[in-house]
C-alpha cells in the first residue's frame, strides 16, 4: 500500500508542493490530514466522493520556533501557490491548546492524536526526491476507506462530527466505532502475549491514556532481567502498530526501539518502579515487521523472532 500511496502523490500536481514545503526546510516536517486522506478517498470512488482539499496540513515540530514562523511559512507557500491555504502547525505546542493540554514529544507524537486514523497519515518528499510516509495506524483504513477515530479521540465528539460530514460527502465510507476493536483487541491480549527486548534511551513524558487491562507480571514467565538486558513484557499487541509495555528494570524511558519506534511512559501502579509504555511504530515496515531489541515482532500476528545478525 506504501508504494500505491506514493504513486497517488507523484505527479506534476503534489510534486511541486512537496517541494516547496522541503524548501521551507522545516524540522521533521508532513504534510498530513484531508490533502491526503482526502486525495486518496477521491481517487477510490471518483466521482461518488465530493471531499476535496480544503487546506494543506503541513505539521512540524521546533521546541523553540515561535508562532511567527508558522505564520512565515504560510505566507511564503501562499505565494507559491495562489488560491492554496496552507495550515502550518508546530506539534511542540499543538497539544497545548488542544483537549489533551500535554506536550507532544515530536511531529510523529503529535500527527498520531489527531482524529482518525486515515486523517493520521503523513508524507514528505526526502532529499533523494523520494516520498516518505508516515503511517502510525498503517494504511489499511484509508486505502478501506473506513473512518476510524484514534484512540486518544475515541470520546470525542469532534471525531464524531467530522465522521458524519465525511460520509455526508463520501458515502462509499464506512465508519468503523472504536469499542468493536477494542473488543477484538481484548480477545487478541489474552490470546497472544509475547516478549521482546528494548534499549533504553531518554526520559519522556507521560502519557495520558490509560490502558484497559492491569499488566500482568512477567516474573512467573522469565526471570526479572538485568539492567543490562532492559528486556520489556509486550502485553498487548495491535495490529495497528502499537504495542502496550510493562518494564522491569526500573529505568525512566524509552526513546526509540530498534530505530523504528518512539515511546511515552506512564507510572506502572500494580508494580512499583515499572512504567508502561505506549509504542508509535513510525515506518511503514514490510510485512508489519518491527525491531525490538535483538527481537521482531510481526504486529498483525504478535508471532516473535530473532533477528537476524
Amino acid at each position: 500500500m506504501g508504494d500505491r500511496l506514493r504513486a497517488i502523490f507523484s505527479t506534476p500536481e503534489f510534486l511541486p508542493i512537496l517541494q516547496a514545503i522541503r524548501d521551507c526546510a522545516l524540522p521533521d516536517w508532513w504534510l498530513a490530514g484531508g490533502a491526503v486522506r482526502n486525495t486518496v478517498w477521491k481517487k477510490i470512488f471518483g466521482d461518488n466522493c465530493a471531499l476535496t482539499i480544503k487546506d494543506f496540513d503541513v505539521a512540524f515540530y521546533d521546541a523553540n520556533s515561535r508562532r511567527e514562523v508558522e505564520a512565515a511559512t504560510r505566507t511564503a507557500l501562499g505565494e507559491r501557490f495562489p488560491g492554496f491555504i496552507f495550515d502550518v502547525k508546530n506539534q511542540a505546542s499543538f497539544g497545548n491548546w488542544r483537549d489533551w493540554h500535554f506536550t507532544f514529544t515530536s511531529t510523529e507524537d503529535g500527527v498520531a492524536h489527531w482524529l482518525h486514523t486515515a486523517t493520521a497519515v503523513g508524507i514528505r518528499l526526502n532529499d533523494r526526491d523520494e516520498i516518505d510516509i508516515f503511517a502510525p495506524y498503517g494504511l489499511g483504513d484509508l486505502f478501506a476507506g473506513i473512518v476510524r477515530c484514534t484512540r486518544p479521540n475515541a470520546e470525542a465528539a469532534a471525531a464524531a462530527a467530522k465522521a458524519e460530514s465525511f460520509v455526508s460527502k463520501c458515502p462509499g465510507l464506512k465508519v468503523v466505532a472504536l469499542v468493536l476493536m477494542a473488543l477484538l483487541l481484548a480477545n487478541f491480549m489474552l490470546s497472544a502475549p509475547v516478549f521482546a527486548q528494548a534499549e533504553s534511551k531518554s526520559k519522556m513524558q507521560a502519557a495520558p491514556a490509560k490502558t484497559a487491562r492491569s499488566v500482568k507480571s512477567a516474573e512467573s514467565a522469565t526471570s526479572v532481567p538485568s539492567k543490562e538486558d532492559r528486556a520489556i513484557d509486550l502485553v498487548w499487541v495491535r495490529p495497528e502498530v502499537k504495542v502496550w509495555c510493562k518494564n522491569f528494570n526500573g529505568v525512566d524511558g524509552v526513546s526509540k526501539i530498534g530505530g523504528h519506534a518512539s515511546v511515552s511512559a506512564e507510572p506502572d501502579s500494580d508494580h512499583p518502579g515499572g512504567k508502561i509504555y505506549l509504542v508509535h511504530v513510525f515506518e511503514d515496515l514490510p510485512d508489519h515487521i518491527a525491531t525490538f531489541g535483538w527481537y521482531t515482532v510481526d504486529l498483525r500476528s504478535g508471532k516473535v523472532g530473532k533477528k537476524d545478525i
